[in-house]
């Protein structure tokens, strides 16, 4: 009842074709239209065209008494957490759009650096000067257009614009700017030494560019938000980038802030964690400090999920065990109250469960004898002292007698 509620957007105690297409496609927007008919046939069984309670229940697997069905599949319990998900989102976003006008103009001045340039990626008149070559840099970004081939070499390309000084202190409608395109580029032995060339030339001239605005520094530039809330480091984790991830890391100064939230509240860890690619959790979390690590993982999004519970339905046993072994915990709940352990039993990935609470337990025994070691240590100090003292007062010369 809850999902059915959650999916009638307009209350009217009917979910149509395009309320619920709306939160199915988010969870698989490569679905052609034949699929999702194809879907849509499926659950609506009286073709009324609308979802019943029990129409919707019985499509994710649900007993309409109001208890699991024996027979509900992996399948079908993991794709209702996931509809649960994106429920959620869609809420959040459908929140943020409907704030008023007026609220939302002043929240924009009070965040948005003003010294940025803002483009339209479709040319729509009224442009300022160098317009034009900020929306064929940032299309060179997006295209991975690093350098010029050698069949072309008038071709536009990152490189040229980098030598003409073109603006790249500036975001398009999204809010992306060029190292927000650039972080979705797959990088390869081929072109690794050509991209970390262009993006040490990129920090140059932004540095320089900020210094004439009056900025000081390019903090706020390295972690500059798009509109959903993603910084450059965010969408090189999504986008498995581990060359630009690593070269934000070793920036000196003006780093990534691996804390900023996205609009759904997930940090970069929650993100790594959604990839299920073990090796780029690993390159990732190398550079975090043992504190950092730890607020990472105790931080929440909106449905109150930590990373390990998108790890524990939906990734695989050894990215659960990492994000155990670096510390997470098993004792938090989500606002369906769902611990990490209880969503991968219902996802049916019993190993996973079995290996958070094997760890779990692991990591409590050694607490254990942590306190056990201390408690031990501080009696034996104190005895040592109570000793020390005894044997002072004893060998302490007796006090001359009064006079009378």
């Amino acid at each position: 009842m809850e999902m059915k509620n959650a999916i009638d957007k307009d209350g009217d105690g009917e979910v149509t074709k395009d309320e619920f297409m709306e939160a199915y496609t988010k969870m698989f927007p490569e679905m052609t239209q034949e699929e999702k008919d194809t879907v849509w046939t499926k659950m609506d069984a009286d073709g009324s065209g609308t979802l019943e309670v029990a129409e919707l229940a019985t499509f994710f697997g649900f007993n309409w008494e109001g208890e699991y069905a024996n027979e509900m599949t992996d399948e079908q319990i993991l794709e209702a957490l996931q509809m649960q998900s994106r429920l959620a989102e869609l809420d959040m976003m459908k929140e943020a759009e409907t704030k008023k006008d007026g609220e939302k103009k002043k929240r924009e001045e009070t965040v948005r650096d003003a010294t940025l340039r803002i483009i339209n990626m479709e040319k729509k008149g009224n442009d300022k000067e160098g317009d034009d070559a900020i929306r064929e840099m940032l299309m060179c970004c997006t295209l991975g257009d690093l350098v010029a081939p050698q069949s072309e070499p008038d071709a536009e390309c990152v490189q040229k614009h980098i030598a003409a000084g073109t603006c790249f202190r500036a975001e398009d409608e999204k809010g992306e700017m060029a190292l927000h395109k650039l972080a979705r580029m797959k990088v390869t032995d081929a072109n690794r030494l050509k991209f970390r060339e262009i993006f040490s030339s990129i920090i140059k001239l932004t540095r320089a560019q900020a210094d004439k605005a009056g900025k000081k520094g390019i903090h706020s530039d390295i972690n500059h938000q798009d509109k959903a809330g993603k910084t450059p480091l965010f969408m090189a984790v999504e986008h498995k980038n581990v060359e630009l991830i690593d070269r934000l890391f070793d920036m000196k100064v003006d780093g990534p802030d691996s804390l900023l939230v996205n609009s759904v509240g997930w940090t970069v860890m929650h993100a790594a964690v959604n990839t299920d690619d073990y090796d780029l959790l690993s390159s990732l979390t190398k550079h975090f400090t043992p504190a950092r690590t730890k607020v990472l993982l105790s931080t929440a999004d909106k449905t109150g999920r930590e990373p390990l519970h998108i790890a524990a339905y939906k990734c695989s046993e050894e990215v659960v065990g990492h994000l155990m072994d670096l510390g997470a915990t098993n004792n938090k709940s989500d606002t369906a109250g769902n611990t990490a352990a209880k969503l991968a039993d219902r996802a049916g990935r019993r190993r996973s469960k079995d290996v958070i609470e094997e760890k779990s337990e692991k990591t409590e025994q050694e607490k254990a004898a942590g306190r056990a070691r201390r408690a031990s240590r501080d009696s034996s100090e104190s005895l040592a002292s109570m000793q020390r003292l005894s044997k002072e007062g004893a060998q302490a010369p007796a006090a001359a007698p009064a006079a009378a």
